[in-house]
């Protein structure tokens, strides 16, 4: 299993998210930290399991979280989180 943590630009990997690597670790499910500027986002995000969308709750991160979690949701067909 394969696991995306999406991570805007503003938001830092901190502690709260070290809790999900530990998790997944635990759970031997692999993750991988994406940003939507990498240039295989879209591959990588149809190659995943799930995907886990980080995101702090300034206007413009949260319009991009509110276009980009229904195309990875409804389309392509992946469960996110949040």
């Amino acid at each position: 299993m394969n696991v995306i943590i999406y991570k805007d630009g503003l938001v830092k990997f901190g502690q709260f998210d070290k809790k999900y690597e530990v998790i997944f670790s635990y759970n031997d499910i692999d993750c991988e930290l994406l940003n939507f500027n990498q240039g295989d986002f879209w591959q990588k995000v149809a190659e995943c399991d799930a995907f886990i969308y980080r995101w702090t709750h300034h206007d413009g991160p949260t319009i991009h979280a509110d276009i980009i979690l229904p195309i990875i949701s409804n389309e392509i067909g992946k469960p996110c989180f949040p």
